[in-house]
Parts: structure tokens; sequence; C-alpha cells
């Protein structure tokens, strides 16, 4: 049985709740977790800061065998 597999990228919405040297944490809306981000995948033209809104997508992780 194979299953159907939407490999899309999927839109999310988080809120920024800590910045470090290395990096920023992001709280993802609706209850999905926290999520921490190397500052070389961050992309804005302004100064990040604690309490900004962040969108970005998510694809499927998939396991080559």
């Amino acid at each position: 049985m194979n299953a159907a597999i939407n490999n899309e990228a999927v839109p999310y919405k988080g809120t920024v709740t800590a910045m470090t040297d290395t990096g920023i944490t992001v709280q993802i809306s609706g209850r999905l977790g926290i999520l921490t981000i190397p500052w070389r995948m961050v992309l804005s033209n302004n100064k990040v800061e604690v309490g900004q809104t962040v969108y970005f997508s998510l694809s499927l992780l998939e396991v080559m065998n």
C-alpha cells in the first residue's frame, strides 16, 4: 500500500520569542511548537526583534533508503 504524499511547502506563522548570538527562537502559531533557526537562515531587510511576527514554509522531510 502506497500512501499519496503531498511534498509542497506549507506556510506557517509564528512569533519571535528569543534571540541569541547564533539565531532566533520562534513560537509557531496554533500550538505547533518551537523552532530554533540559525541567523544564516533568517531573511530580513530590518532588524529582527522579540515579538515580531514571522512567516515561513516547511516541506516534508523525505528519507532516502
